[in-house]
């Protein structure tokens, strides 16, 4: 659970473990899982971006033209909410509801 505190949110659960080199792997509460699990990269490389940039605000046009720039998708926005809401799932069923 999430508190906020002037600008800083302060989390009274436990506390996540990430490792982003030699793979993504992820443990939080006796949990653990990681990019073998799910082989899609573009889905890891959105959540360390958004790990990275945790301290901000990050507008939905910096992701698309970080992760789909050049890539001729005719829908990006489309293609970003769907790899979020699938994010959002894979995180749930693993961490439960609230993370």
């Amino acid at each position: 659970m999430a508190r906020q505190m002037g600008t800083k949110h302060v989390f009274d659960g436990p506390c996540a473990e990430v490792r982003m080199l030699g793979g993504m792997q992820m443990s939080l509460g006796g949990t653990v899982f990681g990019d073998q699990e799910n082989r899609s990269l573009k889905m890891w490389n959105v959540l360390a971006y958004l790990m990275i940039n945790r301290n901000r605000s990050v507008p939905q046009s910096e992701l698309i033209e970080t992760f789909w720039d050049g890539e001729g998708s005719a829908n990006p926005a489309g293609a970003l909410k769907t790899l979020l809401h699938r994010l959002r799932s894979m995180l749930q069923e693993r961490f439960g509801e609230d993370f």
